[in-house]
């Protein structure tokens, strides 16, 4: 998919991407996207769509590619600058929270 291997199985349902060795559930991944999006679902979903049909595939590929090299430089840096901000904020306001593991 966009020039990455997805591994798959064959099930009496077709072809089922493939997580961890577990079988992605189509009903979840529709779900926590229904729950991300809320109403604007139907309409993010129309708009990503007429974009993906507005490029060749092997376009689709590349700025694929380019957005995972960005995403791979970019996240480390804003995951610290975000620790850096909310410990700011909680020393300002005499607040402590629980730290999520950063995204890599």
């Amino acid at each position: 998919m966009l020039g990455r291997a997805v591994p798959v199985v064959q099930t009496d349902e077709g072809l089922w991407a493939l997580l961890g060795g577990e079988v992605v559930q189509s009903v979840e991944v529709l779900r926590k996207l229904r729950e991300k999006f809320g109403e604007t679902y139907d309409a993010v979903r129309q708009a990503m769509a007429a974009v993906a049909r507005s490029y060749a595939p092997q376009e689709l590929a590349a700025a694929y590619g380019l957005w995972l090299a960005i995403q791979a430089e970019w996240l480390p840096k804003a995951d610290a600058r975000m620790a850096a901000w909310n410990a700011e904020f909680d020393a300002r306001h005499g607040r402590s929270r629980v730290r999520n593991k950063p995204r890599h």
